[in-house]
């Protein structure tokens, strides 16, 4: 069995150079770039100690992803991922003293109707695993043995290094689409993801989804859609002239 925290190191082994060279090239060249980084990163080290935390939560994350994909399908991984925006929802409500609109609340409501019926009819076909939490640990000193023994790289097949990679280039697609593209994009490409997912696993299974699945499916792809939507902007208000003039229109 390959170690997650291993494959989440390399992963982000392989986007470093790549972000580098990214900005090597926006810069004009290496030397511009060092000097940016530099200043950003040691210059400015309270900014870098700020997200500190996040990179650790985002890393976490990242181990987590290895051992849900070990005991979960990839499509109820997909769906089960999704829940994370009633997580972030309430964070928003609960600690910051931000509202939702209705529509965000139904859509909340949805998707835990469509998580819920997606645990239902995949709780009898969860993968048998060796896989468990120590190995988010491994890389960090509490089995320095038998990674002494085996490296860090042991189990790492073919297969394992193509999601490997698949990851790194994954988080480079997000961070992509947050400079580039707008949330609808975002919303958009999370659903057709998640319906590729599930056709893609049924195909290299062989077994055809139930019809609870495809229900809780549908219900999580329209509480994306739903709570993504933008409300409709308001019309500017009238001046004292148009006011007058349709008030007369009125009448008439």
């Amino acid at each position: 069995m390959y170690l997650g925290a291993a494959a989440v190191l390399v992963s982000e082994c392989i986007k470093l150079p790549v972000c580098l060279a990214v900005i090597s090239r926006q810069l004009g060249g290496p030397r511009q770039m060092l000097a940016d980084v530099r200043q950003r990163v040691v210059v400015g080290w309270r900014d870098t100690l700020a997200m500190g935390l996040p990179a650790l939560l985002f890393g976490l994350q990242n181990m987590l992803f290895f051992v849900s994909v070990s005991n979960l399908s990839a499509t109820s991984y997909q769906l089960w991922s999704q829940s994370k925006t009633l997580t972030t929802a309430l964070f928003y409500v609960l600690y910051l003293g931000g509202a939702l609109r209705r529509l965000q609340w139904l859509s909340l409501s949805l998707l835990c109707a469509g998580v819920g019926l997606v645990q239902a009819s995949d709780s009898k076909k969860m993968k048998a695993s060796e896989a468990s939490l120590w190995a988010l640990f491994v890389l960090f000193g509490l089995e320095r043995a038998a990674l002494a023994a085996s490296g860090p790289f042991v189990g790492f097949t073919p297969t394992v290094w193509s999601v490997v990679w698949l990851r790194a280039l994954g988080g480079l697609l997000v961070a992509a689409v947050i400079k580039y593209a707008d949330n609808i994009v975002k919303t958009y490409a999370t659903a057709v993801a998640i319906v590729l997912t599930c056709v893609v696993s049924s195909v290299l299974d062989g077994s055809r989804p139930t019809r609870a699945f495809l229900q809780g499916m549908s219900l999580v792809l329209a509480s994306v859609l739903l709570y993504n939507r933008k409300p409709k902007p308001s019309p500017p208000p009238l001046d004292d002239g148009e006011a007058a003039a349709r008030r007369q229109a009125g009448r008439l």
